[in-house]
């Protein structure tokens, strides 16, 4: 049985109209961003009351439509020990932090 004290970890998967410098830029305003650590292609962050993030970037690509070419990340941002109701808050502001065109 799974300790409510310590929730499993939650997996979200996107693929975002954002490119690498994108992420680097943005990543420390959100929750615990000012003890972001980046190793390669993962950036993460723990929190003061112990919970952490995770986002892990995938090989960027483009799209185009037209003549509008837009970059395309796949990305991976697993939250540990967040209970429910902080995980869809913090989805939120990471959804949020990195939207573009108002959209």
């Amino acid at each position: 049985m799974d300790d409510p004290a310590s929730p499993a970890d939650r997996v979200f998967a996107w693929d975002m109209g954002c490119d690498r410098a994108d992420f680097l830029r943005l990543a420390p305003s959100l929750p615990g961003g000012d003890r972001l650590v980046v190793d390669g292609d993962r950036l993460a962050a723990d929190l003061a009351d112990g919970r952490r993030w995770t986002l892990a970037l995938g090989p960027e690509r483009r799209r185009t439509i037209a003549r509008l070419t837009v970059p395309v990340t796949p990305v991976t941002l697993t939250l540990s020990g967040f209970p429910p109701p902080a995980a869809d808050t913090f989805v939120t502001t990471f959804l949020r932090t990195f939207q573009k065109g108002g959209g």
